[in-house]
């Protein structure tokens, strides 16, 4: 377990990293630029959504790859997550949920040959990442920031795929 000034000179280190990143990179890239500075409470959601990666990857369609998100979260969510990140990444996992829910219910619709937003899943990620920027100016605010960079670099994946 890290002590107290450990975690301090982490969440630092973290910081710093974040601060002169650079360009965004695919997911994986920016999962592994940071992952030496994370937390180790963050460690096993790491290994936990690398398992859903490779299955989302080997999904045939966007509505699969949509289900495979959401099983991923609920996932997610039932790990034991601790430390002091912990409200920040509950929070954030419980958002991610609700936004997937709400838009597997749109694909669903739009098969039922209702209209839907086509730009919904984009407003769906913007809200979680406006929720995220609260947190800018807290004690989590690396996390937050490192989260932000990973849903980009999801959103661009995901994209990539449909």
């Amino acid at each position: 377990m890290v002590g107290q000034q450990g975690h301090g000179a982490m969440k630092a280190a973290l910081w710093t990293k974040l601060k002169c990143a650079g360009p965004l990179l695919d997911f994986e890239g920016e999962l592994q630029r940071f992952l030496y500075w994370l937390p180790p409470s963050i460690h096993p959601l790491i290994v936990i959504f690398r398992s859903w990666q490779q299955r989302f990857h080997q999904a045939s369609s966007a509505a699969e790859r949509l289900i495979l998100e959401q099983q991923a979260v609920g996932e997610l969510l039932k790990h034991p997550i601790n430390g002091p990140e912990k409200f920040l990444l509950v929070g954030f996992l419980k958002h991610l949920e609700s936004a997937l829910k709400a838009s597997n219910e749109a694909r669903r619709a739009a098969l039922e040959g209702e209209t839907i937003d086509a730009s919904m899943d984009d407003r769906l990620m913007e809200e979680i990442l406006d929720w995220l920027n609260q947190y800018r100016h807290s004690q989590q605010r690396e996390i937050a920031y490192w989260l932000s960079r990973m849903m980009e670099a999801w959103r661009l994946e995901r994209k990539g795929l449909d």
